[in-house]
Order: structure tokens, then sequence, then C-alpha cells
């Protein structure tokens, strides 16, 4: 068939519904005139009537009239078979996946909040959570195991501040976030500018078993060698009250002490050990004086907790972060 002018567009189809609410009657206003009835087909608790003089229905311009009247329990509706409604757009849920091209879909027909709008994981991925690549333009999916890091990699646990006194700081096993167990073969705590409240006091390290109930105090065992910078002093040093030997801490801000202590294999029932590398600016020393050694606790023991304290009044500032590696 020719058109003259622009061609329609395209439409989708379907026929005029009306549902009838009033009821105990026989008689009913069409919401669009008719010729008779057989432009109507009309359903009844889901039961289609049969149209005509003396059957069920007979219509005529806008009114609709039944044989026998209805009743509040009955439900009616009625479809205009002559009356079409016409639209350019398809209906809802119409469009399935064999109706889209491939690559139809653009980046620009893609909501904005596809992924912002989603929950967040708050968390490291599962080693089955799965990540969209495109692989040289062809979109492929991969599971997290595939590209974590696998060993050989040091990953951050907890970090730790304090800021004015107070007694101590503590990694506990479970504890906010903390992780002290099976999970890494290694663990490392990097700290720096450690001020005791009390003036050239020793600052601590210790550990616990029972996840922080209690903290072991004594049966320590631990070597260093100290160089000090004022004259080339130089010492070996032992010590007997800590895993490390940080000795006349200060409580001057400037003469902060920092360093690193790495501990191994925190849940194997064996006797706990650590190295340590540790610097501090000391006046007494007019640069400073630093310690490089290992220590132990020389019972067999699992262990699940390590504490910063002063051996006398408290802390001023400690900032620290926790570090797990695995082999």
């Amino acid at each position: 068939m020719s058109y003259i002018g622009a061609t329609p567009a395209e439409s989708y189809a379907s026929f005029y519904v009306q549902h009838f609410t009033t009821s105990a009657t026989t008689s009913y206003a069409l919401d669009y005139p008719v010729v008779n009835e057989n432009d109507l087909r009309l359903v009844i608790n889901n039961v289609v009537q049969q149209p005509g003089s003396g059957k069920a229905y007979t219509a005529a311009a806008s009114t609709l009239t039944l044989s026998a009247a209805t009743t509040t329990a009955d439900t009616m509706y009625t479809v205009f078979l002559g009356r079409a409604l016409q639209t350019v757009n398809p209906p809802a849920d119409s469009v399935g996946t064999s109706q889209l091209a491939d690559d139809a879909v653009t980046a620009a027909k893609v909501d904005d909040t596809a992924i912002s709008g989603q929950t967040a994981l708050g968390a490291e991925p599962a080693d089955t959570d799965e990540f969209l690549v495109s692989d040289a333009g062809t979109l492929k999916r991969m599971d997290y195991s595939y590209i974590k890091a696998a060993g050989g990699m040091w990953t951050k646990i907890k970090s730790q501040e304090i800021t004015s006194s107070t007694a101590s700081m503590d990694f506990i096993d479970g504890t906010g976030g903390c992780v002290i167990d099976a999970t890494y073969t290694y663990y490392l705590i990097n700290f720096r500018n450690a001020v005791n409240v009390t003036a050239d006091k020793k600052l601590l390290v210790l550990i616990s078993d029972d996840t922080g109930s209690t903290w072991k105090t004594t049966n320590y065992h631990g070597w260093a060698y100290q160089s000090a910078f004022a004259g080339g002093q130089a010492a070996n040093t032992t010590y007997s009250d800590s895993m490390t030997v940080m000795n006349s801490v200060t409580t001057t801000a400037g003469e902060g002490c920092s360093g690193y202590i790495m501990f191994t294999t925190p849940a194997l029932a064996i006797k706990p050990s650590c190295s340590y590398n540790i610097a501090m600016s000391l006046n007494a020393y007019s640069d400073g004086v630093s310690w490089s050694g290992g220590g132990k606790y020389d019972t067999a023991t699992a262990f699940d907790g390590i504490r910063f304290i002063s051996s006398s009044g408290n802390i001023t500032t400690l900032q620290a972060t926790l570090y797990g590696h695995t082999d």
C-alpha cells in the first residue's frame, strides 16, 4: 500500500478492555460506542458470554444490556473487538533477548547507577567472586582468585594511633578487624613517634596467648646490638622483660622511637620469636641510638595478641600498622 508523505511509524496494537465496577443491574454504559453486541466480547466471572437477542447480552451505541442482572459477587469486563489501541513503543516486558541485536546496548544506554547503585561489598572478595574484564575486546568473567596477591606481598591488616596519654596499644586477633592467626606466616608491625609520658622509661612489647585476657610480662629472652651516635659507642644488650629492647624512651615529641618488628608463625605452639630494627632520637647521645636484634618468649605457645606498653606510666603518642605476609 502506498503512502502520501512520511511513512507511518510501525505500531504495536492491543484491544481496548473496559472493566465494570457496578453490579446488580442489566444496563451498563460503554466507554466507546459500538454498532452492535458483535463488536464486544463480554466476560463474566471468567466465562465468555454469547452475544445476541435472547442470549447473554446485546449492545447498541454506548449501552450494554444484559439478559440477567449481575450480583455483587460477579466480576465483568468487555473487550472492544473493533477498537485497537496503537503505540509506536513496544508494550512493557514484550522485548526479549532474541529481539536485541548483538552489541546493541551501548555504554551511553547503561544506567549510571548500574555499579554505584549496588550494595557495597565492604570486605576483600571471596576467591570465587567474579569480575568482568575485556580480553582484547571480548568480555569475559574472571574469579578474584586469579588476580589477588598470591603470596610475596604484605597485606595491611590494621592501623592504630595514640595521640594522648594512653595505657597501651593492643593488636588482638578478632578485635577490630585484627588478624593474628594461621592466615599469615609473617606479621610485621611498623611503628613511629613512640613517646612516653614518664621520662626515660622503656617501651615494652608483650604477647598474649588468650586474646588479651592476660599479657606475658616475664620469661622473655632477647639480644640486640646497640649503636649510639656519640663517639661511636656500641654495645651488646640482653633483656628479659620484653620481646624487644627500647630503653630510655623520652617524653619529648622530637625524640620519638620508630622501627619495625617482625613475628613468625603465631599459630604454632613453639617458642614465639621476633626480629627488629629500632631507632630513637636521644639528646643524651647527641643524635640517637639504634638497636638491631631478636627476642623470644621462652615457653612454647601459640600467641594471638601483641601489646605496646611503657615500663612505667602511659604512652603519649604512637602510630603503628600491622601487616601480614604469606609464603
